[in-house]
């Protein structure tokens, strides 16, 4: 019942977690952007399926979450560059 929300709260926050921990100089900005990508591309969909239980919803969150490693990897690449 819980577990989708709750596994994709902790990646999340092990994301912060990890950033919390690199060497990079521009930390705030990489912690806010990805919080927000973690946010768009993960929990909100998440918990619209667990408040639904649609199949719908459950493909929305697929399709969003599948993004999710190409927003991460594109917003360190940009803020690794400025």
């Amino acid at each position: 019942k819980w577990i989708s929300l709750s596994s994709l709260c902790l990646a999340v926050a092990l994301n912060a977690i990890l950033v919390g921990l690199s060497r990079v100089e521009m930390k705030l900005p990489l912690l806010a952007l990805s919080a927000a990508a973690g946010l768009f591309l993960l929990l909100i969909p998440a918990f619209r399926l667990f408040k639904t239980r649609q199949r719908s919803q459950a493909s929305i969150l697929f399709t969003r979450a599948s993004y999710y490693p190409l927003a991460l990897f594109i917003i360190t690449a940009v803020i690794t560059m400025i």
